[in-house]
């Protein structure tokens, strides 16, 4: 019995100890590891609690048989002996006791919201303070959510890697965007490293919040007076719903903490961590804040964090405007598109002066449901349309078609290009204009002098630099209405960088918002870094074989370059894609004009390539496409489809967007025809007005 007792207080004590040990370091843990360990240490306790509590009962149950004996033989008779109720009650007290003490830090199961991403990603929510520098030790908590992208062919040998992505805005959502940038990558990184993206919080999944209407009204605004400034910024928060005094947990700050608490719960004990544009200011955020968890840092079209928010914008003003020039010159060196458009300066002159005589250009554009709408676009549109376009080399040729139509007479083709980009044929996104300003002006003192709302002088500083376009005055006034927002820093300080992290910088010299100047300076103040140039490109490098396999070759084998700064060759515009001739004299000019006016039509360059899109044709029909699963080659319907006078087509068959490889069958009123694709050359038989037709196109 003394040896039972003794060993009953040994192990209920003990537990105690290792249950008290187990919870201290899990809630001081900084990784997943340490967390495990804590909740494996605390377990221990727990089990060695209930064993002494068990043993408590037996000796206790001996105790009453013993005190049922002696009773019995004093009173000669028989006494019902206990069941194995009181015992099994301790044992249950005891375990209820054990799991209350051990609940505040019982190990949370996984959720898994609807991301809205293929099978292939693992969808979770980690629990974090609504703000991390809140010394409350019971914090009010948020969910911020994550997906994973399990590597598909991990390499033999290594520990888990793993590879984070931090997406541009900010109020972009990286779960929206996270097939789209896995497609990016290099297949060797995927094969390698599980993926992972996230929405930051106050976006998509982690708990998103908005102001879609106080936003559109500001944005129709064509001047940035006091007034709209602040009844934008009064009418976003309120609308948002959002109490003053919790701006301040949208602040860079507060999202790097978010990414430690992923990594944590990720169990990973470092990670690398890629930065595109906004996502760049994440990066080099969480790499200063928590060097020791990174194994390499990847930042694509940076941010300088060193530069004061009114002269950064200043100098995205000046990068848009360089692009436009470079996107004008780059037209005069492609052979088709100079064809298409002689002069494009000029005709870029003569939309602004038509803009400035009526205040609008308007034209019927014909609608995905078969309807034709009036619409119609002022010059603050044309300048949003413009500026939007130099983001990609893909859009700034769609650009110049548009242009091109336009100097035919034409202007559909930018009512078109607006509609599509911004109008109600445009899919919504999960973008939040209210997060985007609160992150920034919690980030960022806006006003450069010692007055906290001082529009004038933020205003001035571009207009002193020389900027004076409408539309390049716009771009430098991006933050502006931070003056006026309520949580904003005290004073302006160069934020903390980190040193002895290895950064892979890659950027473009055609980047519209961070010109490569900004690349060349972050550059210049880490030594471990390296940067990789691509000459022309857009606003992030990903996508082009050069740099995929530069940061493949860094984030797999973390080799940096040896030369401070690499090249990469690239383009300024993809290749020009001639306009449908009208009217079409001839069988080759209907079917090369429908087949390369659905190839170039701004929505299908932006289709996914999964759910059927259907188009409205310009003179007239619709055209549908399914993606087949092979790659991006599609079958395509044509209904009364005409893209010129006097070629309206019906027709079906297969036709792969990027090779431009066909199979199809076209009926008209004019005759049929059939195009093939032989060795990567169209061949077009049939009969078109009543003569046969067999040539190479």
């Amino acid at each position: 019995m003394r040896r039972s007792t003794t060993a009953a207080v040994v192990l209920g004590v003990g537990g105690v100890a290792l249950a008290a040990i187990g919870e201290a370091q899990w809630v001081g843990a900084s990784d997943g590891l340490a967390t495990r360990a804590g909740g494996v240490v605390a377990i221990a306790g727990a089990a060695s609690v209930v064993g002494g509590g068990v043993l408590v009962a037996s000796i206790l149950r001996a105790v009453e048989c013993r005190e049922i004996e002696a009773s019995r033989r004093r009173e000669g008779g028989r006494v019902a002996m206990p069941g194995g109720r009181s015992p099994a009650l301790l044992a249950l007290a005891s375990a209820a006791l054990v799991v209350a003490a051990t609940a505040p830090f019982a190990l949370p199961e996984a959720d898994e919201p609807d991301c809205d991403l293929d099978a292939s990603w693992r969808c979770r929510v980690v629990a974090v303070p609504a703000d991390h520098f809140d010394p409350d030790p019971r914090p009010d908590l948020v969910e911020v959510a994550y997906a994973v992208h399990p590597a598909t062919a991990p390499i033999p040998g290594r520990p888990r890697q793993v590879l984070v992505l931090a997406t541009g805005g900010p109020g972009a959502s990286g779960l929206s965007d996270g097939s789209w940038s896995v497609s990016w990558l290099s297949p060797r990184i995927t094969q390698a490293f599980d993926v992972v993206t996230f929405d930051a919080r106050g976006v998509g999944l982690s708990g998103g919040v908005d102001c879609p209407v106080a936003a559109s009204r500001f944005y129709e605004q064509t001047q940035l007076a006091e007034t709209v400034a602040r009844t934008f910024v009064d009418g976003c928060i309120r609308e948002a719903g959002v109490a003053e005094g919790d701006l301040g947990r949208y602040a860079t700050a507060q999202v790097v903490e978010d990414l430690e608490a992923i990594r944590a719960a990720l169990g990973s004990e470092r990670v690398t961590l890629y930065g595109v544009s906004y996502g760049t200011v994440v990066a080099q955020a969480y790499a200063a804040a928590h060097p020791d968890r990174l194994d390499g840092l990847v930042l694509d079209a940076p941010i300088d964090r060193a530069l004061r928010p009114a002269d950064m914008w200043v100098t995205a003003a000046r990068g848009f405007e360089a692009t436009v020039d470079a996107t004008l010159r780059a037209c005069e060196a492609d052979p088709d598109c100079q064809d298409a458009l002689p002069d494009p300066s000029r005709t870029l002159e003569r939309v602004f002066e038509q803009l400035d005589a009526s205040g609008r250009l308007d034209a019927d554009v014909r609608q995905p449901d078969g309807r034709t709408l009036h619409l119609a676009l002022t010059r603050a549109q044309f300048d949003e349309l413009s500026f939007a376009a130099m983001y990609s080399t893909v859009d700034r040729m769609s650009w110049l078609r548009a242009l091109a139509a336009f100097d035919h007479g034409d202007r559909r083709g930018l009512l078109r290009l607006y509609d599509a980009w911004y109008g109600g044929t445009r899919d919504s996104d999960d973008a939040s204009s209210f997060a985007y300003y609160a992150t920034w002006c919690a980030d960022v003192r806006a006003s450069p002098t010692d007055r906290t709302d001082d529009l004038d002088a933020y205003l001035d500083v571009a207009l002193d630099a020389g900027v004076r376009d409408p539309g390049s005055l716009g771009v430098a006034a991006a933050v502006a209405p931070c003056v006026f927002w309520p949580a904003q820093p005290a004073s302006w300080q160069v934020p903390p960088e980190a040193t002895g992290v290895p950064t892979l910088i890659l950027a473009s010299t055609v980047d519209p918002v961070t010109p490569v100047a900004a690349a060349r300076a972050i550059l210049a103040r880490l030594p471990d870094a390296r940067l990789i140039e691509t000459r022309g490109g857009g606003h992030g490098s990903l996508g082009s074989e050069c740099p995929n396999e530069r940061m493949a070759e860094f984030v797999i084998e973390g080799h940096l370059p040896v030369a401070d700064t690499s090249t990469c060759l690239g383009a300024v515009i993809e290749p020009f894609i001639p306009l449908a001739r009208s009217p079409a004299s001839s069988a080759a000019d209907a079917v090369t004009g429908v087949i390369g006016e659905l190839i170039a039509h701004p929505m299908v360059l932006a289709w996914d390539g999964v759910d059927p899109i259907t188009v409205g044709c310009s003179d007239g029909g619709l055209a549908t496409l399914e993606g087949t699963g092979d790659g991006w080659r599609t079958t395509a319907t044509l209904r009364d489809c005409a893209w010129a006078t006097d070629g309206a087509l019906d027709g079906s068959g297969s036709l792969d967007l990027v090779t431009w490889d066909a199979d199809m069958s076209f009926q008209s009123a004019r005759g049929d025809l059939r195009l093939r694709s032989e060795g990567g050359v169209w061949h077009l038989t049939g009969v078109w007005d009543e003569q046969p037709v067999d040539e190479e196109l």
